[in-house]
Formats: structure tokens, C-alpha cells, sequence
């Protein structure tokens, strides 16, 4: 199933879990915003909200923190 998010481009769902983090580009608050809690909120339905967790919020911060994930 595909899936559109404005200003993020494509999220697909995978049946097995791919992706390491999210990102986005976005550039600014006015022309090129970020859609990111919309992206979270269709990531959660389909994969979990401990997948989307993981890939939104726990290891960006561990990239962050210079950390393996």
C-alpha cells in the first residue's frame, strides 16, 4: 500500500521493517513544512506505534547521542 505525505514524499509499507529513521525536506515553517506527526499517525496504523516510535523518535535521538541503534 502507498502512501502520500506533502512535503515527505513516498511511504511505502514493507512487510518486513526497512527503515532505520524518518526525515524530512522541509526548509522552512511557511513554504516547505514538515508533515512529520502526519506521517507518524500513518506509520502507527499500519506498522505499530512501537515501529513508528522507533523509527521517528527512539533512533534519531541515538544518532544524535552518537549511539548505536
Amino acid at each position: 500500500d502507498r502512501l502520500r505525505s506533502r512535503g515527505l514524499g513516498d511511504v511505502y509499507k514493507r512487510q518486513e521493517e526497512m527503515l532505520d529513521f524518518v526525515g524530512s525536506d522541509g526548509h522552512d515553517m511557511g513554504k516547505r513544512t514538515p508533515h512529520l506527526g502526519k506521517a507518524y499517525e500513518k506509520v502507527a496504523k499500519m506498522m505499530g506505534e512501537d515501529y513508528a516510535d522507533m523509527i521517528f523518535i527512539s533512533n534519531p535521538e541515538c544518532i544524535l547521542n552518537n549511539e548505536r541503534f
